[in-house]
């Protein structure tokens, strides 16, 4: 029996870990032949290695997407190796949170670097051949998966910069879908919740110990011991009084968001369940999201948007 995406080619960028991993693993389970796009070369060795000794077909293309050059020449590279290009999944992010009183600009250009010029960069190369795809290729359909986050959806203390960048991805997806979803290129966006991946792992080590590791690494801790006060001014805490500046106010769901997400911080109130309080582990559903919409024979006229709880 012919796999559902047999002779189809797909480009996964961040595919180095995580769940562009996780994708690039499901994709080629599928029949896709997949194209690896990362920096960390060595890791898209043993990937390959992976796909390889499974019976699967897999590309290696070391690049920086965050450069045009780079983005353009990976896309261009797997053309030329395969033909075609049938899928794009624009994986590849960066999570870099704190106030943005006194931020590090730095960190903010590299988060909308990745998550915002990276993802446009790969897709504006892309797309001819897409479009390409979905005139003249055996299925007559293709297909761009952008990995948001439920960051794009809802903006909450602590996360300024990276709720732009993950706002704007789900605003240009909505467009993108508009403009060629008549030519039959579907357009749709992910959305996660939290997931055990190195995403967090790039943080300042006080934004690691109020943030994130309390998620990942058993039962909630008090606030760090450095600079506590300071970290108090901006960590999501559910349930708060108004603060002073806010009159009246009541907390609203943005309050309460990030122990949605999994990030609820050190001064949580939220007992850490199943669903709640804790990164979930399992970032291959993710890429069983992504599988399972590439893999379909059917042409969308409207635009699909999943949203993924921990």
């Amino acid at each position: 029996m012919q796999s559902p995406l047999t002779e189809t080619v797909a480009l996964i960028t961040g595919a180095s870990s995580g769940i562009g991993a996780a994708t690039a693993r499901r994709l080629a389970e599928y029949g896709a032949s997949v194209a690896l796009v990362a920096r960390r070369k060595d890791r898209l060795d043993d990937l390959a290695t992976e796909i390889g000794s499974a019976g699967g077909t897999a590309l290696v293309v070391e690049a920086d997407i965050t450069d045009r050059g780079q983005a353009e020449s990976a896309v261009q590279q797997v053309v030329e190796r395969f033909g075609r290009l049938d899928t794009l999944v624009n994986n590849a992010g960066l999570m870099l949170l704190g106030p943005v009183v006194g931020a590090d600009a730095e960190e903010w250009e590299r988060m909308i670097a990745i998550n915002v010029q990276g993802l446009l960069y790969t897709t504006r190369a892309a797309l001819p051949h897409l479009l390409l795809a979905a005139e003249e290729g055996p299925r007559r359909v293709a297909d761009i998966v952008n990995i948001s986050s439920i960051a794009g959806r809802v903006a909450w203390n602590g996360y300024g910069v990276y709720n732009l960048t993950k706002f704007g991805v789900n605003g240009f997806t909505e467009s993108l879908r508009q403009e060629v979803t008549q030519r039959h290129v579907r357009v749709g966006v992910l959305e996660p919740g939290g997931v055990d991946t190195e995403l967090g792992s790039h943080n300042r080590t006080e934004v690691r110990t109020a943030m994130i590791d309390p998620s990942t690494s058993g039962p909630r801790s008090s606030p760090p011991t450095t600079s506590p006060t300071a970290l108090r001014t901006w960590l999501p805490v559910p349930g708060t009084q108004p603060s002073a500046n806010c009159g009246s106010c009541r907390p609203t769901r943005s309050d309460t968001y990030p122990d949605m997400m999994g990030f609820g911080g050190a001064n949580s109130t939220r007992t850490p369940s199943k669903r709640t309080g804790r990164l979930s582990s399992n970032f291959s559903s993710s890429a069983r999201a992504v599988a399972a919409i590439t893999s379909g024979s059917w042409v969308i006229s409207g635009s699909f948007r999943l949203l993924m709880g921990v």
